[in-house]
């Protein structure tokens, strides 16, 4: 059985249920590069600092890796992120 603080770290279907397992953040953004007039790409290092269902999980504190990610232009001339992979 969860306890209630474990419990309200579990997001409710509608599809599927999700564990927050630690906070997420992006430490920096690198070789951003205009694929396209309306596509650009770039990477970027990141790190989790696990609370106790991620640590229960991977056995650890924290996790670090790289990731990508697109942008996409707006018609306005403002960008948007149109897909992340590598999380």
């Amino acid at each position: 059985a969860m306890t209630p603080e474990g419990l309200q770290q579990v997001q409710p279907p509608p599809y599927q249920t999700i564990a927050l397992a630690g906070k997420f953040d992006v430490q920096q953004i690198s070789g951003l590069q205009l694929a396209t007039e309306t596509i650009a790409v770039a990477q970027f290092d990141w790190d989790v600092s696990l609370n106790k269902i991620g640590q229960l999980v991977t056995g650890r504190n924290t996790a670090q890796g790289r990731g990508a990610v697109e942008f996409g232009k707006k018609p306005d001339g403002t960008w948007f992120v149109t897909g992340v992979s590598g999380i």
